[in-house]
């Protein structure tokens, strides 16, 4: 009974207990509120004692409390191995090293269940078994990291901190600073250390770039170019860190070691990161402060944006830019000019080269700092570089460079140079970077300077060069007077140069890098009657004003003969948009053509011969017997014999002309007969004669052609009287020219450039009127001042400034001369196609693109532009179409193919477009449809193939493959 009574019987279940919440108060003290009503408050338990471990190193370890508790506590016994074999039926058995073993068999497969959403942020699941659980959505977690668009990189962004001065203005010996840098991608999302692909702390000053360097001893770096990481701090090095610095997820906190003998000045520190995963996500961030005094040194040098600024995107295109090294280029190293170019380019810095041209690649020990000063004048000097280890094709240190032309004239130091200091404190080094033939520690000059001859004649001795440039010897090979050696000989130091080179020196910079400008001789001025109303001409025929002036004196246009005047031509032309010419007696084409014929080159065998038979105008036949001239050797006539004999004949010279057409250049020394009547009514027939096989005629009749390469009117009294201009009327101190009406001309701006000089160059006057509207004309390209500054185009013939308006007179779209064909060099004549001068858009997109032509001898026929880079990425239209979008509305063949001229992107112009005449594709009869594919929103749209901007897209490798 007792026994029974102990276990007793199961009972029925108890009641079910109540819900409480738990509530805290702001006292600490926490209430209990329970569903039947009972409520209570407690308070948080008194804090425990600290207790602190020892290890006893026997095994045991001893525990002592605050409160003089102490207990020692043994390691446990270490646990036996144990192996699992499993059998065929699913069976595993256990066994471990101390013999225990246990075998497990797989359980029984789960039952299916279904999930239902029962709408209010709750799920039933359901299963086969009947069990059955409801739940609810779990708390909402943190905003993930957004996805990226094709194409699109999340970004990279530092934020750069320096603590102050201690005095608050500037750092002295003895005091450290930290610098703090946090990383960030383009959404806010932190970028830690280990997403890095690279990244540095570095510091360089001061300023002054002959005492620049890297701050080593700031950095605690190592200045041997030997070590790894050598003049910077690297933040992503993880198995053998910077010390001083200290890395906390995307958190970089690095303290310098105390300033101690840095030169006083300004001080860079800059920040450089890449992404691991995204190579395209670059960051460079600089921040400036002083070391030694308050005083910041002055920037020396600037304007770097003026060339390389890509107009789109804002991108610097320098060095670093190049994709040739990684897909997506240093594009951050190079956006920060010239800040970031001197962290590395110092006098003890990162950037170094070899001073043994022979080894590659380059030891430690032959490596030698490459300041900035040094790498930006020798890129920029380039062509002009002379000094083998420089120019070398295989080592040089500037071969890449060597077909580079500064834009601006060289000598033009102010263009970059933002204080006097370029002449003010010469150097070695900054002088012998650009004048790299000079060598200081000898004074030698080689290769030699060449000066050119005395008073333009040959030199013989050393004193004919000597009389007119001190110090000069005379190459008697090439009758070139040279200079060899160093004026000042050899200099150990910088001390000397300003003795001499100082302005009021024997030869100062000033005087030395001072770019003439053109020698004018006469002075040119033009004006136009003014419109009959307002601002604009409309359905009227103005007249121009031309003055030539020599000094202040008003030149007599009389007086203005071919034989006085090299040049003095008119040109008007508009509008601004597929400019041609207009309103002159030249626009007119053929209209105002006198027709010609030619003769075979001197001499003429005209023994035996009776005379020569021409019709002139489609009248009778003039017969002009040959015992009618005056021979000095009737079997070899001269050109101007046969000249004067023709022109001796009254029938001949009452209707005709005849001159000699003499171009030693050209080969041309022979008989030119003219019409003396101009337009429809002019022809000249050439009929079979003894004196046409003599004289090389080609028997038929010659109408008027076109044959100008430019629409310029001769404003000089011409020495054929027929040839002078029907328009001019000449008073006793100016020409009046009278222009054809405007009435039927588009409306818009209109230019007016007149060239006249008795001297090369000549002078030049321009101007601009408009036609049917006051609006001006927005200019189609633009900006060339930027890089060019004051630099004169053409200058040994007319010295013009940069002006798109002045270009497009000669470089026009009018095809004057029908039949001709090949562009450049290839081009018959010189012709381009028959356009004179090559149109503006295909000349300048060709000369710009130069070096990545496939055919760049057809830029030009003379010159060769294959060396020519632009100094951005030309995809950055905007940088010369800042006023205009007709690049990105209104592709043309005439344009596009200036860059794009493979065979491939010829023929798919050809393809696309319509043309009546093949055989000349050019002729002015073609119907383009580049714009169904390739004008605004169409799908390769002008304007998105040439983006550049949205996203950033790297430039091409500056050298073309084949040249690498």
């Amino acid at each position: 009974m007792a026994a029974l009574g102990g276990w007793g019987c199961e009972g029925p279940k108890g009641t079910a207990g109540t819900s409480c919440t738990v509530t805290e108060n702001d006292d600490g003290s926490s209430t209990i509120a329970c569903s039947d009503g009972t409520t209570t408050t407690v308070t948080s338990g008194v804090d425990g004692e600290a207790c602190a471990i020892e290890d006893n190193d026997d095994g045991t370890k001893t525990i002592t409390c605050a409160d003089g508790t102490e207990v020692t506590v043994s390691d446990g016994e270490a646990g036996a191995p144990c192996t699992i074999e499993e059998d065929d039926e699913g069976v595993k058995t256990i066994t471990c090293g101390d013999g225990t073993e246990v075998t497990v068999t797989d359980g029984e497969p789960g039952t299916s269940c279904t999930i239902e959403d029962d709408g209010e942020g709750t799920k039933t699941i359901t299963c086969e078994d009947g069990t059955e659980v409801t739940v609810t959505d779990g708390v909402e977690g943190p905003t993930g990291e957004p996805g990226l668009s094709e194409g699109e990189t999340p970004g990279l962004v530092a934020d750069v901190t320096v603590t102050a001065p201690p005095n608050g203005t500037h750092f002295v010996a003895g005091d450290t600073f930290t610098i703090t840098a946090e990383l960030w991608d383009g959404f806010g999302f932190a970028v830690p250390q280990e997403d890095l692909a690279s990244g540095r702390i570095m510091i360089a000053g001061p300023k002054r770039v002959m005492d620049a360097t890297s701050s080593v001893n700031l950095m605690n770096a190592s200045a041997d170019y030997a070590d790894g990481h050598h003049h910077y701090v690297d933040i992503t090095e993880t198995e053998d860190p910077n010390p001083n610095l200290a890395v906390d997820g995307n958190t970089f906190t690095f303290t310098t070691n105390a300033v101690a003998d840095e030169l006083p000045g300004t001080y860079t520190v800059g920040f450089y990161a890449t992404s691991a995963a995204y190579g395209m996500d670059q960051v460079f961030v600089t921040t400036e402060i002083q070391i030694g005094n308050e005083t910041a040194d002055p920037d020396l040098v600037g304007n770097c944006s003026d060339c390389h600024l890509g107009a789109s995107n804002g991108q610097y295109y320098l060095h670093h830019v190049d994709p040739g090294r990684s897909p997506y280029g240093s594009w951050a190293i190079d956006s920060g000019p010239i800040t970031n170019c001197r962290l590395c380019h110092n006098q003890n810095g990162y950037a170094g080269y070899c001073s043994d041209r022979d080894e590659s690649p380059c030891s430690a020990e032959n490596k030698v700092p490459d300041p900035i000063i040094r790498r930006v004048h020798g890129v920029h000097m380039g062509e002009h570089l002379s000094n083998p280890f420089n120019v070398d094709e295989e080592n040089g240190d500037f071969r890449d460079y060597t077909g580079t032309v500064f834009p601006a004239d060289v000598r033009n130091c102010a263009k970059c140079h933002l204080t006097d200091r370029w002449m003010e404190a010469p150097s070695r080094l900054a002088c012998g970077a650009c004048h790299d033939n000079v060598d200081f520690t000898t004074g030698a000059i080689d290769p030699p300077r060449v000066i050119g001859k005395p008073a333009g004649v040959s030199c013989t001795d050393d004193d004919s060069c000597d009389a007119e440039w001190d110090d000069s010897v005379c190459n008697t090979e090439t009758g070139m007077c040279e200079m060899n050696e160093h004026g000042g000989g050899d200099q150990e130091d910088d001390e000397s140069c300003t003795d001499c080179h100082e302005e009021g020196g024997l030869a100062p910079i000033s005087e030395a890098h001072l770019v003439p400008p053109p020698a004018f001789g006469v002075g040119v001025a033009v004006s136009m009657s003014p419109p009959a109303v307002g601002s604009y001409y409309v359905d009227e025929a103005p007249i121009l004003t031309i003055e030539i002036t020599d000094g202040d004196a008003a030149v007599d246009p009389d007086t203005m003969t071919e034989a006085l005047y090299k040049r003095a031509n008119l040109f008007v032309s508009g509008p601004r948009e597929e400019t041609h010419p207009v309103l002159t007696t030249t626009a007119q084409g053929t209209d105002q053509v006198r027709a010609l014929t030619t003769s075979a080159n001197q001499t003429f065998d005209l023994t035996g011969v009776t005379d020569l038979q021409i019709q002139i105008d489609g009248g009778d036949a003039i017969v002009i017997p040959v015992v009618d001239g005056v021979w000095a050797d009737q079997a070899a006539a001269t050109t101007v014999e046969v000249v004067t004999w023709l022109n001796a004949n009254d029938g001949f010279n009452d209707v005709a002309t005849a001159r000699a057409d003499v171009s030693t250049s050209a080969g041309r020394n022979r008989v030119e007969i003219k019409s003396n009547s101009r337009g429809d009514a002019s022809s000249v027939e050439i009929l079979a004669s003894q004196g046409t096989t003599a004289l090389g005629f080609v028997v038929g009749t010659y109408v008027p052609v076109e044959t100008h390469t430019y629409a310029n009117n001769d404003l000089r009294v011409r020495t054929d009287p027929f040839d002078n201009d029907p328009a001019i009327t000449r008073t006793d101190t100016a020409i009046e020219y009278q222009l054809g009406s405007v009435a039927g001309l588009d409306p818009g701006t209109y230019t007016i450039w007149v060239e006249a000089g008795t001297t090369l160059p000549v002078s030049w006057a321009l101007m601009n009127f408009q036609v049917g509207t006051e609006e001006v004309d927005a200019k189609i390209a633009t900006n060339c001042t930027d890089c060019h500054e004051d630099t004169r185009m053409h200058a040994s013939y007319f010295g013009v400034v940069f002006d798109t308006a002045i270009c497009k007179s000669c470089h026009d779209y009018e095809r004057q001369q029908e039949g001709v064909t090949g562009w450049g060099a290839a081009a018959v004549g010189g012709s381009n196609w028959g356009f004179g001068a090559a149109p503006i858009a295909r000349r300048v997109h060709g000369v710009h693109f130069g070096r990545y032509l496939d055919k760049p001898t057809e830029v030009h026929g003379s010159y060769d532009y294959s060396e020519v880079i632009f100094p951005q990425d030309i995809r950055n239209c905007q940088k010369c179409h800042s006023e205009n979008d007709m690049w990105a509305e209104e592709p043309s063949r005439l344009a596009c193919l200036a860059c794009h001229d493979s065979d491939g992107a010829i023929a798919h112009g050809t393809l696309m477009t319509v043309d009546l005449t093949p055989e000349d594709p050019w002729s002015g009869d073609e119907m383009e449809s580049c714009e169904v594919c390739h004008g605004e929103g169409a799908d390769f749209a002008v304007r998105e193939m040439h983006n550049v901007a949205d996203p950033y897209r790297p430039p091409y490798e500056r050298l073309p493959e084949e040249e690498e």
